[in-house]
C-alpha cells in the first residue's frame, strides 16, 4: 500500500488505529496505466493464482503459529451479564483483544465478538495486512481511563476513553519505521446483545484526532 494511502487509512480510523504519524514517506509516482495489450496471458493468470494461494496457505500458518504463542485474554464472566456493567466490561475485553490483534494480526476473535461493525472490520484488516507483507505495529496497547454505558433503547452505547501509547509501526517487511505520537482518544462503541451475549456494532472516535 502506498505511503500516502496508509496514512490516509490510519485518518480514516480517527488516527488511533496507529497512532497520528509523525513521518511519512515521500508518495510513489502513480503506476502507468495498463493498454488492453498489456492484459496479463494465461500462464501469468495462473501464476499469480497460484502465488496468491500461496500466500494465503502462508498466512493461515502464521495466525495458528501466532495463536500458540501468545495469551489470549479470556473474557470475565461479568462480562457476560444483560447489564450496564456487564456491557462495560465486555468492551474493557474487546478493547484487550484489538490490543492482541494490533500486535499480532490474529484477528478472528476480535472479529468474532463483531457484528455488522464497519468500523471493526476496517481496524482487523488493516491489522492483518500489516502482518502479511512482514510489517508489524509495536506498542503495549491502549491503556482505558474512563467508560461508561447508556442503555438508548436496541442498541447500549458505551463512551471510552483510552490513553494510546508512543509506538513504532511498519507497513511491510521491506518499509521505514514509522512512529505513531500516541495520546488520549475518546471512543464510541455500540453493543447489543445477540444470543445469549454481547456483540460490537459499531466502533468509532467520539471527535477528530487532536
Amino acid at each position: 500500500m502506498p505511503g500516502h494511502r496508509f496514512l490516509a487509512l490510519v485518518a480514516l480510523l480517527g488516527c488511533v488505529a496507529v497512532g497520528c504519524s509523525e513521518a511519512e514517506s515521500d508518495p510513489p509516482d502513480d503506476e502507468p496505466s495498463r493498454s488492453v495489450g498489456d492484459a496479463p496471458t494465461a500462464k501469468q493468470s495462473e501464476a499469480t493464482e497460484a502465488t496468491e494461494a500461496t500466500e494465503a496457505t502462508e498466512a493461515t500458518e502464521a495466525t495458528e503459529a501466532t495463536e500458540r504463542d501468545v495469551d489470549v485474554p479470556t473474557m470475565p464472566r461479568r462480562a457476560r451479564k444483560n447489564t450496564l456493567k456487564g456491557a462495560e466490561a465486555f468492551v474493557r475485553h474487546y478493547i484487550d483483544l484489538r490490543n492482541q490483534a494490533s500486535s499480532t494480526g490474529e484477528t478472528r476473535r476480535f472479529m468474532r465478538l463483531s457484528h455488522n461493525c464497519d468500523g471493526c472490520t476496517k481496524y482487523a484488516d488493516l491489522y492483518k495486512k500489516v502482518y502479511l507483507r512482514g510489517g508489524y505495529i509495536k506498542s503495549t496497547g491502549w491503556v482505558v481511563q474512563f467508560l461508561q454505558a447508556y442503555d438508548l433503547g436496541q442498541a447500549t452505547t458505551v463512551l471510552v476513553t483510552v490513553k494510546a501509547p508512543r509506538m513504532r509501526f511498519k507497513r511491510d517487511a521491506d518499509d521505514r519505521t514509522y512512529i505513531g505520537r500516541g495520546g488520549r482518544y475518546k471512543l464510541r462503541f455500540k453493543v447489543k446483545r445477540i444470543n445469549t451475549g454481547w456483540a460490537v456494532t459499531y466502533f468509532g472516535v467520539q471527535e477528530d484526532c487532536q
